[in-house]
């Protein structure tokens, strides 16, 4: 099987709002493509990390119901269209983490071809490993580990932004999405 299969497979994540639907209505400014090469696949936990064209990595989270996972291997020429931002909420003092799904739905994409974006939510507690205030970027590593860099949305409450520093708790909620069209 050609490798290149892989580069027309749509794979993404959203680390985003509080509820899908809001996440839709802001698709457009928080989806992000990269195009290169597959560094790492994480078949356990579903993840690729892909270097951009530019030599900067990214790691996205693959859904289940992707096809063709399981044929994407380290070297791989990929396009992985995911979201990019990420709101945030900080945990108090001893709340347990959190680690929950909450059910796909399916949105048709808009135009004249047919085709479909499903999409469901993770929350997960994660701890930020990294903050730069100036791009409103944050790192953070997940439960299984894995470390991603996404940016916060633009309503992010202000005095989580300002008080936010690596070693901080929060939980993110992620919307893996599948995009066919």
């Amino acid at each position: 099987m050609n490798r290149r299969v892989a580069s027309a497979m749509c794979v993404g994540m959203l680390l985003s709002a509080p509820s899908i639907s809001t996440a839709q209505t802001r698709e457009a400014e928080s989806q992000a493509t990269v195009s290169g090469t597959v560094e790492s696949v994480d078949y356990t936990s579903r993840t690729v990390t892909i270097r951009g064209q530019q030599g900067k990595l990214v790691t996205v989270d693959v859904p289940p119901n992707a096809k063709r996972f399981d044929q994407i291997a380290v070297g791989d020429s990929v396009t992985a269209t995911y979201y990019d931002r990420v709101t945030v909420r900080l945990k108090p003092a001893g709340e347990p983490a959190v680690d929950r799904t909450v059910e796909p739905i399916t949105t048709p994409t808009p135009g004249a071809l047919p085709g479909a974006t499903r999409t469901r939510q993770r929350v997960t507690t994660v701890t930020i490993t990294g903050w730069s205030p100036a791009d409103k970027v944050v790192s953070f590593t997940g439960p299984n580990g894995t470390s991603y860099s996404r940016r916060l949305l633009d309503a992010t409450d202000p005095q989580i932004v300002e008080g936010l520093k690596a070693g901080d708790r929060v939980d993110v909620t992620r919307t893996e999405a599948v995009s066919v069209f």
